[in-house]
């Protein structure tokens, strides 16, 4: 293997990016991906998760989760999940009797995204650094990695929680929600799975 050892390899790579440039051809630098800033919707009417990622669509849903009653809500988004029970925000508080809230299904309309998640949460929905910083308050969630179909039942999604590593644990649903004060949203991400590009509202709902 002589010639291995004959060669300047440093020079050999510089001929060559020399030979480049002098054909006018461009190495490109690899671009990380952009991180949209992701923020909390200030009010009832707003996006729950609100980014500026270019062409942020709002995800509108089945309006029998009030949603007509809540877009037109501009009062602020309570700071406490048992703040729903106040007056202010009982009238968009949707009701759902414990022995059947195993059939609970969503619907919104269909996103035409492929990375699309909805989830339920026993706390409102926080953010921090860009991120949903309460992760630990999501009890069910329903990821899609093909395409949105607008619609999931309860049973179809998974109890969740964290493990002892902060990271999800899942397991199937078995029975329906306890009783308690729960939010849910849907939203999706680019075609990357970096940037959250639309988002519901947030919507309350009690088990009694």
């Amino acid at each position: 293997m002589f010639w291995i050892k004959f060669f300047n390899w440093k020079k050999i790579v510089f001929f060559f990016l020399s030979a480049i440039s002098l054909l006018g051809c461009k190495i490109e630098p690899t671009i990380a991906p952009v991180l949209a800033n992701l923020n909390r919707g200030v009010n009832l009417g707003d996006a729950v998760l609100v980014s500026n990622a270019p062409q942020f669509n709002l995800i509108e849903v089945s309006s029998i989760y009030n949603d007509e009653l809540i877009k037109n809500k501009n009062i602020p988004r309570p700071t406490i999940i048992s703040n729903y029970n106040l007056k202010d925000y009982v009238k968009v508080l949707q009701v759902v009797n414990e022995k059947t809230s195993f059939n609970l299904s969503f619907s919104w309309k269909v996103t035409n995204h492929k990375y699309v998640m909805a989830a339920i949460f026993k706390d409102i929905i926080q953010i921090k650094e860009n991120k949903i910083s309460n992760k630990e308050a999501i009890v069910w969630s329903w990821n899609s990695t093909e395409k949105d179909i607008g619609q999931v039942k309860y049973s179809d999604g998974k109890i969740t929680t964290l493990d002892k590593d902060g990271l999800f644990a899942y397991s199937d649903v078995k029975e329906g929600l306890k009783a308690g004060n729960y939010v849910w949203a849907v939203w999706a991400w680019d075609n990357n799975g970096i940037n959250i590009i639309a988002s519901s509202r947030e919507f309350p709902f009690i088990v009694k």
